[in-house]
């Protein structure tokens, strides 16, 4: 009710009520960072929420972040389906605060070295992982097929991004 019925002017301090408006503005921060194309604010999948009793608010909990990267072009800023998301984009002060979010996960979050780690870590664990089923091997095949481009995505993807934010 508050998203489709606030008013610009009161929004939000309404959603601030109702919603961890901060963590919703860093969850669809690193959606569009990571081009998670099948989240909440892009796709309206992939999401669950949760009444935190503690303060009464609404959080979003991601789930099923199987998509990611590879739309590495992806615009983190295009429309966005979710109606929370375009009030958010469509707001001046709550963009203002999504962006700067963004700026933050790219400038500051996006370690790339470690990313590369963690993908070798798990790299070496999905190698290790038994091969009697047809299928497995299938998907492992695929798997180190795509390992090297996911690798230079993640280079390319924070280039774009920085070149989209400074804009």
């Amino acid at each position: 009710a508050v998203v489709e019925q606030a008013p610009d002017d009161t929004l939000e301090e309404a959603l601030e009520a109702v919603l961890d408006v901060e963590a919703f503005l860093t969850s669809y921060a690193l959606d569009t960072a990571l081009a998670h194309w099948d989240g909440y604010s892009l796709n309206l999948n992939n999401y669950y929420l949760y009444h935190r009793p503690g303060d009464g608010r609404i959080v979003f909990l991601p789930h099923g972040m199987d998509q990611l990267m590879d739309r590495p072009e992806l615009d983190p800023l295009q429309q966005p389906r979710a109606r929370l998301a375009q009030r958010v984009r469509t707001h001046p002060s709550l963009d203002a605060r999504f962006r700067a979010h963004l700026d933050r996960v790219v400038r500051e979050v996006w370690d790339e070295p470690a990313m590369r780690a963690r993908a070798e870590v798990v790299r070496a664990a999905l190698e290790s992982a038994p091969r009697d089923d047809a299928r497995v091997r299938v998907e492992l095949e695929d798997f180190k097929a795509l390992y090297p481009t996911q690798l230079e995505r993640f280079r390319g993807r924070r280039g774009l991004l920085e070149e989209l934010l400074s804009r």
